[in-house]
């Protein structure tokens, strides 16, 4: 055995953790993007009379962002990436979209999120543990499929014939208020956090 023959083996010893560090970081990425192009695409296939060139250029910019954060591993532009889909999203329901298709493509959104922010922790090295993956990929499966089936639960709620009167308002109300106060406290712990 020579010299050269060891250092060569020795040189693809040392990059398989970096190609698995990099499949770490890809799976999710892939995952994310192909979640939040399920919006463009239902734009596409689903829209005849709305504007659809400027909801799918909405649509589109925002994938196309999202492809750029996770390739660069840049946090800061997940974010503006999925709040223009979303807003694209919202505006093609506002305008008379398939409301039936909304809490599947609100799900999309959480998940492409949550998914490329994953993505860009496993850039860390101590987020890529595969036990850390596990348990993430199965907590966001669990939270991606509640939020589908509360959103659609919610969707066929709201097609129920109720006159509405102050008991419903006072406990949209109530229930609004709880969900700012969800999220203050969450955000409130995740600066005390830093």
């Amino acid at each position: 055995m020579t010299v050269s023959s060891t250092r060569s083996r020795a040189d693809l010893r040392s990059g398989v953790p970096k190609i698995r560090q990099t499949f770490r970081r890809l799976i999710p990425a892939a995952a994310a993007v192909l979640c939040l192009a399920a919006c463009p695409a239902q734009t596409a296939l689903a829209h005849g009379r709305l504007p659809v060139s400027l909801l799918l250029g909405l649509e589109i910019a925002g994938t196309v962002l999202l492809v750029v954060a996770t390739a660069l591993a840049i946090s800061a532009l997940v974010v503006p990436a999925v709040l223009t889909v979303g807003l694209a999203v919202g505006a093609s329901v506002a305008l008379g979209g398939p409301e039936v298709l909304a809490p599947i493509l609100g799900t999309a959104l959480l998940l492409a999120a949550e998914l490329a922010f994953w993505s860009i922790d496993c850039s860390r090295p101590a987020q890529a543990g595969l036990r850390v993956g596990t348990v993430r990929g199965l907590r966001l499966a669990v939270l991606g499929l509640a939020g589908c089936v509360a959103g659609l639960a919610l969707s066929a709620a709201s097609e129920l014939p109720l006159a509405g009167g102050f008991v419903l308002t006072a406990a949209g109300t109530l229930a609004a208020l709880g969900m700012l106060a969800i999220l203050a406290w969450m955000g409130r712990s995740a600066l005390n956090a830093r």
